[in-house]
This record gives structure tokens, C-alpha cells and sequence, in this order.
């Protein structure tokens, strides 16, 4: 896969050939070659013509026409590549795009330029899709890689094909409709670095769900938050550090979250106190943790181990890491 991932393995992976092809002839020669082609049609469906015909029996001649009709018949080309001057979407990395200009074409690379007007890059022939003259038909289930604002593109999947719009699932999940020059279909490598990261997106939504069914942390009974102490108080489904403010009338705390300098009233049960707990965890426990980045809601985390080195413990991104299980926050279904 690693020797597939630089230059897109080779070029003929994106046309789905058997072997590479040669480069495409310059646009004159092929017209030559094409006109050549037709005047040699021309003169073998000739030999059917005065000396021969009037020994054919009528039903043969039709035959021989016939013949020659679908012998004239143009064959498509290639895919012409990209020129000075064409939209382009390139991919960057494993399933990440970006829209540019072709400034200039050098054999197997392009120089091409951002639509912001960034700076200009070099990038290989194989990562670029020309916008101009893209067309597929896709089914459901089929990769692609969709714009989904004006010069944004994105990893998606097709739910449902239609003749007007193609409904898809985005990059994080959002349905959305859109027309077929929206869609461009990827090359071989390109769907499997995009059935990768849909891979890895349907993992951590199922983890997702499996955490938040898991429950909220409980709040001890009798106790009381003093002023100013840390603690833990949830917004919707998520929880995030604060400190107590005062205690509401109606049974309600008024709690600071981190990074706010407004109080804010919630109810009782959404207060909880920050770590460290005395909590015994088992295997396959959820569990909150501190995030990386203050101010963000605290991560849901499985517990996969306990040892005398601490708990061993992984999030939605897959990520193993060891804490102290004290600094972990219990969840209980049914709160």
C-alpha cells in the first residue's frame, strides 16, 4: 500500500487499465491518425461496392452495409489529461481534497494554484481530477468525492442516485442533495483511502453511541458544592470543568464553565464533582477524562484495563493512553 500511495501507484490504476498506457498523442496526431482510420474504413467497405454488389444477393449486401456501419462507429478516447488552465480537485492526503487552477503540466505533475489564490504547488498528475467534463453514474453505497460549498470538496458516499441529485452522506455525517457536477468518482486508490476513513468514521459514531448510553456521572447524595470549588456541570450531552457559583433557590446550581466569565443556572443533577474519585473500575467501564484542550467537553472513554501502572484507556479516535484511575469520572446508566 505504501509503494501505491505516492504517485497513486501508477497512472493506469486511476484509468482501471490492466497495464499502463502510453501517453496520449498530441491532439493534431490523433486527429490524423482518426482521419487516416476513417479514409481506410472507407475503402475496405468499398470493396463492396460496383464490381461485387451486383453478384450479392440483396440480403448479403445489407449484411456487408451493416458491417461496415458499425466498423465507422468512434470509439471513445481516453480521458484527455489536465491543460493550463483547468479546475482541477486534488488530493492532499488520505481523503482530503482541494480545488485549484492548472498553471503548467510537466510530464507526470502539475503546477497548480489554490482558487484563494495560495501560494503555487507542485503535485503529482494522479492526485488531480479535471472538473471539465467529469461524468459517472453512481449507485448507492459508491464513494465519491463531493463539493460541498463553492470550491470545497470532501469525502462522501452515495444513499441515494437520481437523474436531477444524488442524495449523500458528507464527510461527518450530514445528509445533503446535490446535482451531478457535484460528484466527481474517484480513482481506485482514492476509494480505498475513502473507505478507510468512512471506516474509521461508522468505528467511532458506534462508539459514540455505545459511551452515551453508557450514562452520565452521578451526582453523591447530600452533597453541596462550596463556592468557587471545581466542578463538573453538563450542557446537553456533555460535561465540561466549571466552578460553583452560588446555589439556586429552586434546588439549582449557578456554575462558571471554563473559559466563560458568565454564570449560568442548571439543574442540580448537572453538577457533579471534579476528580479525583475513589471509584473502582472494571474492564469495559466508560468513563469521563480532562480533554486535551481546555474549555472542551470532556471525552467519554472505555476502560480496557486495569494494572499497577494505571488504567489503560481508549476514545472514539482509537487512541490508547494510561491514567490514574482516580482522575477518572464514573458514568451510570440512567442519569
Amino acid at each position: 500500500m505504501a509503494e501505491l500511495r505516492g504517485a497513486k501507484a501508477t497512472r493506469y490504476l486511476k484509468a482501471g487499465g490492466l497495464g499502463p498506457p502510453a501517453k496520449a498523442p498530441p491532439r493534431a496526431k490523433r486527429a490524423r491518425e482518426a482521419a487516416g482510420g476513417a479514409v481506410r474504413r472507407r475503402r475496405s467497405c468499398g470493396g463492396l461496392g460496383a464490381p461485387f454488389s451486383r453478384l450479392l444477393s440483396a440480403a448479403s449486401l445489407a449484411l456487408g452495409l451493416q458491417c461496415c456501419r458499425a466498423e465507422q462507429a468512434p470509439k471513445p478516447f481516453a480521458p484527455l489529461p489536465p491543460a493550463r488552465g483547468d479546475i482541477v480537485v486534488v488530493e492532499r492526503a488520505a481523503a482530503e481534497f482541494f480545488e485549484a487552477r492548472v498553471l503548467s503540466v510537466a510530464g507526470e505533475s502539475l503546477k497548480v494554484q489554490t482558487t484563494a489564490e495560495g501560494d503555487p504547488l507542485t503535485v503529482a498528475l494522479n492526485d488531480a481530477y479535471p472538473l471539465k467534463g467529469a461524468s459517472h453514474r453512481f449507485t448507492a453505497g459508491n464513494f465519491a468525492i463531493c463539493r460541498s460549498a463553492p470550491a470545497h470538496w470532501e469525502a462522501c458516499r452515495v444513499v441515494s442516485p437520481g437523474d436531477g441529485s444524488t442524495d449523500v452522506e458528507l464527510n461527518a455525517g450530514e445528509r445533503r442533495s446535490l446535482a451531478p457536477g457535484d460528484l466527481l468518482a474517484p480513482g481506485p486508490v482514492t476509494v480505498l483511502d475513502l473507505e478507510r476513513h468512512f471506516e474509521l468514521y461508522d468505528a467511532r459514531q458506534r462508539f459514540a453511541n455505545t459511551a452515551l448510553a453508557a450514562g452520565h456521572p452521578h451526582r453523591p447524595a447530600g452533597w453541596t458544592p462550596a463556592p468557587h470549588e471545581p466542578v463538573l456541570a453538563r450542557r446537553g450531552h456533555d460535561w465540561y470543568l466549571a466552578h460553583a457559583a452560588q446555589l439556586l433557590a429552586d434546588g439549582g446550581e449557578s456554575v462558571v464553565l471554563e473559559g466563560a466569565g458568565k454564570a449560568e443556572g442548571v439543574p442540580g443533577s448537572y453538577v457533579v464533582p471534579a476528580p479525583p474519585f475513589e471509584h473502582t473500575f472494571a474492564r469495559g467501564d466508560f468513563a469521563l477524562v480532562h480533554p486535551t484542550t481546555p474549555g472542551l467537553p470532556w471525552e467519554r472513554v472505555s476502560v480496557e484495563g486495569i494494572g499497577p501502572d494505571g488504567a489503560v484507556i481508549v476514545g472514539a479516535s482509537g487512541e490508547r493512553r494510561r491514567i490514574e484511575p482516580r482522575n477518572l469520572v464514573p458514568l451510570q446508566s440512567g442519569h
